[in-house]
């Protein structure tokens, strides 16, 4: 709505979205936290005042501060999966995490990952 003028903003963008979600009686929540900042993200690209580094990067690792508890004892079973350009370029294997909010697992990738572009 914002990319096509609709929408003033990405904030009114999303004030929108949530209006009609709830005018459906789909009374949910706006959106995840990264949905959110990624309309940031693209708004920002929008008015310039982020710029795209076309520069590749190596991925080596990806930390996960928090452990949600999703299962019966506490903990989870977190895994990752990235994408670029809407392809899947790596899956993680499973792991068992037992934890809280304060509790950080990293995930090292090595060979680093080369990526570059729209990474998911």
């Amino acid at each position: 709505m914002h990319y096509s003028n609709i929408s003033a903003s990405a904030d009114q963008a999303l004030d929108r979205f949530a209006m009609k979600r709830f005018y459906e009686d789909k009374v949910l929540p706006v959106g995840q936290p990264s949905q959110k900042r990624y309309v940031a993200y693209f708004s920002g690209l929008l008015s310039g005042q982020i710029k795209i580094n076309n520069k590749p990067l190596f991925l080596h690792h990806v930390i996960m501060h928090g452990i949600p508890d999703f299962e019966s004892k506490g903990g989870c079973r977190p895994f990752l999966k990235i994408y670029q350009a809407m392809q899947p370029v790596y899956t993680s294997g499973i792991y068992n995490v037992q934890g809280d909010s304060q509790t950080s697992i990293c995930i090292t990738i090595e060979p680093g990952l080369l990526l570059k572009g729209d990474i998911l």
